[in-house]
């Protein structure tokens, strides 16, 4: 019995704990556009998250990031529970607003009226954070690209925050470089400012919308209470006016494809020796476009022709862009290996982009210019000779004036003329009745020239030297066919195995190809394979015997 009063007058004596109040409140009253503040809601219990509905807030105010806090304290015996929401809010617009009452078990709160004033230079109350960006162009070409300088200021100390990017659609969004830091003085106030630009390239026409980043941190209100305490702090957000921008559609008088820029320029770095390069050396050459105001995603592949003399190998472009102050410039690089197969003089085309000036909206050129290059023969290459042309002089002869003779001279030249028809006729009756022999026997004494030429060939292959191989390559095949490359042979099943072959070996060695050791030995095997069926061909072509040389 004892123990069951005992345990009623515990229950009797236990406190009870029940919703009686909720509070809510703001930081300031009025605030102005663009600028943060506060609401707590403050409820006298320990509830649930989501007992409070905040949701109802985003029909006026940009919300923000919602906090939720939990106290218990003991006062003279009494244990007193609350829960705090807090929220930071924004308006966009200025006017008069009402933060509604909130309520949780039958509880709510009072509601709040609130005044929204619009923030301008001329404000008497200064701001302790706020945006200031600009457009540096507010109308552009379509794939234009322009800049978004946006500066942030702060007269408090910042703890902590983060900056959003911007947002608009059909427009996309770059960051130019870092953010600079600086210290600027505002009637009289010493601000923090924090800069930084966006490159920014609309991908639609017409006026579109473009919202400023948002910053969102926390800043230091007051110094800490004790020496283990932390300093007071608030949240902040902070988000500047929209902005707009007239997006203009390509015009009539450009081009395909459109490429809106302020200038384009082109330059060239050759590196030519002075005598002209030499057949089988490779040459690079580079091309480097410089565009202002453009995106490297709008800027289109370079065009670069070469003649068919020439073996080209192009590395893969390298595009970069840089920014310098409100500048976007992109830098597009071409770059060639280049292999003469024949001596002589070679023209390389000109290199021209045409682009739409923004600065003139005109349709303009950059051009780099046609030139000429020599191209020499190897150090063991016989140069063609040049015939220099004798001079002769004919002495005019007195023509005979006797008719005898006259007639005797075309006595001759008939009974000449009925001589070649016999000897003619003859020819074609044993041509009919010959048998046609043609000499499958190898031949047994090649040409010297030619053999030797072959030997230091098959030597440049075995040592896997392509500088070597370019080197021998024009000297055998002028010996074999007097031509000087494989493009120059009459075309057959092994002359193109050859080219194939060759030009994979060339594309190993210059035109910065990741291949293994396995895959360049193949490719030289290969090579020599084509070069053995090629002189094979070449030297059963020449070894077919007329019929007529038995009868003569």
């Amino acid at each position: 019995m004892l123990r069951i009063l005992v345990c009623i007058s515990l229950m009797l004596s236990a406190p009870v704990w029940a919703l009686s109040e909720i509070t809510a409140v703001i930081d300031k009253n009025p605030v102005l556009t663009n600028e943060s503040f506060v609401l707590e809601i403050i409820a006298d219990d320990d509830l649930n998250r989501n007992a409070i509905d905040t949701t109802i807030l985003l029909r006026d105010f940009v919300v923000g990031q919602t906090n939720i806090s939990r106290s218990t304290r003991i006062i003279n015996g009494k244990t007193k529970r609350s829960t705090t929401w807090t929220t930071l809010l924004m308006c966009r617009m200025p006017g008069t607003y009402t933060i509604p009452a909130f309520s949780a078990k039958g509880v709510s709160s009072s509601p709040i009226q609130l005044q929204v004033a619009k923030h301008s230079d001329q404000t008497d109350r200064p701001r302790d954070i706020f945006f200031r960006n600009q457009l540096v162009t507010k109308q552009v070409y379509l794939n234009q690209t322009g800049v978004l300088d946006t500066k942030l200021y702060l007269a408090v100390q910042l703890e902590r925050g983060s900056l959003s990017d911007p947002e608009a659609e059909g427009i996309s969004f770059k960051q130019m470089g870092e953010d600079q830091d600086k210290i600027e003085i505002l009637n009289g106030r010493r601000y923090r400012v924090i800069t930084r630009k966006y490159a920014i390239t609309p991908t639609q026409t017409g006026t579109i919308t473009l919202r400023p980043p948002m910053f969102s941190g926390t800043v230091v209100t007051g110094q800490p209470r004790g020496f283990f305490d932390n300093a007071q702090t608030k949240p902040v957000q902070v988000v500047a006016d929209d902005l707009t921008i007239d997006v203009l559609a390509k015009p009539e008088a450009a081009s395909e494809p459109f490429i809106p820029a302020q200038y384009i320029t082109l330059d060239e770095s050759f590196d030519l020796p002075a005598g002209g390069i030499t057949v089988g050396e490779p040459v690079t050459r580079k091309i480097v476009v410089t565009a202002t105001g453009i995106d490297q995603s709008v800027l289109p592949p370079l065009a670069v022709q070469y003649p068919k003399s020439l073996n080209i190998y192009p590395d893969k472009p390298e595009i970069t862009t840089s920014y310098q102050g409100n500048s976007v410039i992109t830098e597009y690089v071409d770059t060639a290996a280049i292999i003469a197969t024949a001596p002589g003089v070679i023209e390389l085309p000109a290199v021209t982009i045409d682009y739409w000036d923004t600065r003139y909206h005109q349709m303009t050129q950059a051009t780099l210019p046609a030139r000429t290059i020599t191209v020499v023969a190897g150090s063991d290459e016989p140069a063609p000779a040049q015939l220099t042309p004798i001079p002769v002089t004919v002495e005019p002869t007195e023509a005979p004036t006797n008719p005898f003779y006259q007639w005797l001279s075309y006595g001759l030249l008939l009974l000449w003329l009925l001589t070649l028809a016999g000897w003619w006729l003859h020819a074609r009756s044993l041509r009919q009745r010959a048998p046609k022999v043609v000499d499958d026997k190898p031949s047994t004494q090649p040409d010297p020239s030619e053999l030797s030429c072959w030997r230091r060939l098959e030597q440049a292959v075995a040592q896997q030297s392509s500088a070597a191989v370019n080197q021998a390559l024009p000297l055998w095949l002028q010996q074999l066919a007097h031509c000087q490359s494989l493009q120059q042979l009459s075309p057959s099943d092994s002359q193109q195995a050859a080219v194939a072959a060759y030009q994979q070996v060339l594309a190993l060695t210059y035109a910065k190809q990741l291949g293994s050791d396995e895959a360049r030995q193949n490719a030289f095997t290969e090579l020599e394979a084509a070069l053995q069926a090629v002189r094979r061909h070449q030297q059963q072509q020449s070894k077919q015997v007329d019929p007529l040389t038995l009868y003569r």
